[in-house]
């Protein structure tokens, strides 16, 4: 290496495949400034970080021996235990939690992880409460569902999903499957389904339900026997949906309940709209029964229910 002074500070200059380690971590770089009054490596050129089982490519990288902190820029791509990032911007400290490893990540941030995406513009997160935070634009999508909204924050627990909340424009979606007639082939439809905040709850991994608050709204379908019956729109202060064997199974409104059901003439054995409203709505999907409690009102081809 090469001793300098830069506005008189002491430097050493390393080039030509620079490899330096620390511990468990080990840099590679194509040229390194080692700023020693700061403890403070500048690695300029290709660049790669290797700890344990984390691994971080990046064009510049500035590294702070004495935290064990990294501030990654340019095309940075950071692998984990099942875990995928890109980022124009990170910073990286190691830690004692799940993954061993904390980050902030700036500029269209995307992550994959097992069967998931995760997109926004900025995501924190800490390994010690195991907690990532979108902010800006963020979204959770899988194979057929997606959460959005301006703010989301992500509980795991371990390598699992715990918890998801969305914080203000909550919005989440559900692709199903479902033929027009019998013999017809299957065709995708979207469940749409947004509020004020909203909070996801897992088991396993496994979405079970879904707590919906302020101004919630819902546009379902109804599927039977892989035949598509039907759509039913619902709103109210809050809707709780419940999830069994990864299908919809229950929908509870709260508060200002009102709703309508736009039956596939072809298949349900209803041939008109029916529009309802109630206090409380109770709909149990797989067993097409809905109870209403409350200033209940039910209105099909001019007939109308009413109940206390």
């Amino acid at each position: 290496f090469e001793q300098a002074q830069i506005d008189g500070e002491s430097v050493r200059k390393f080039t030509d495949n620079v490899f330096i380690y620390k511990d468990s971590l080990s840099l590679f770089t194509d040229k390194a400034f080692q700023y020693l009054d700061k403890n403070e490596l500048h690695l300029l050129g290709n660049t790669k970080m290797i700890n344990k089982g984390d691994t971080l490519t990046c064009e510049n990288m500035i590294f702070w021996t004495d935290i064990d902190s990294i501030n990654a820029q340019g095309n940075v791509r950071f692998t984990q235990k099942d875990r995928n990032l890109t980022s124009p911007i990170i910073n990286y400290w190691k830690g004692s939690g799940y993954r061993g490893s904390s980050f902030t990540a700036k500029g269209r941030v995307e992550i994959l992880e097992a069967d998931r995406q995760v997109k926004a513009e900025i995501i924190k997160y800490d390994d010690v409460s195991q907690q990532m935070i979108l902010e800006e634009n963020a979204v959770v999508s899988g194979k057929n569902r997606a959460l959005s909204g301006n703010n989301i924050i992500i509980q795991y627990m371990d390598s699992l999903l715990n918890r998801i909340s969305i914080q203000n424009d909550a919005f989440a979606t559900n692709l199903v499957e479902a033929k027009l007639d019998s013999n017809g082939i299957f065709q995708k439809f979207r469940d749409e389904m947004n509020s004020s905040n909203m909070n996801a709850y897992f088991s396993n991994g496994d979405l079970s339900s879904l707590f919906m608050t302020g101004m919630a709204s819902t546009e379902l379908h109804v599927i039977e026997d892989s035949l598509y019956m039907g759509k039913n729109i619902a709103s109210g202060d809050s809707v709780i949906i419940s999830f069994k064997n990864d299908e919809l199974y229950r929908i509870q409104i709260n508060g200002g309940g009102q709703g309508k059901f736009e039956p596939e003439p072809r298949n349900a054995s209803i041939d008109s709209t029916v529009t309802y409203e109630s206090e409380f709505i109770d709909y149990h999907v797989q067993d097409e029964e809905s109870f209403f409690e409350k200033n209940a009102v039910v209105n099909y081809q001019g007939s109308i229910l009413k109940a206390g």
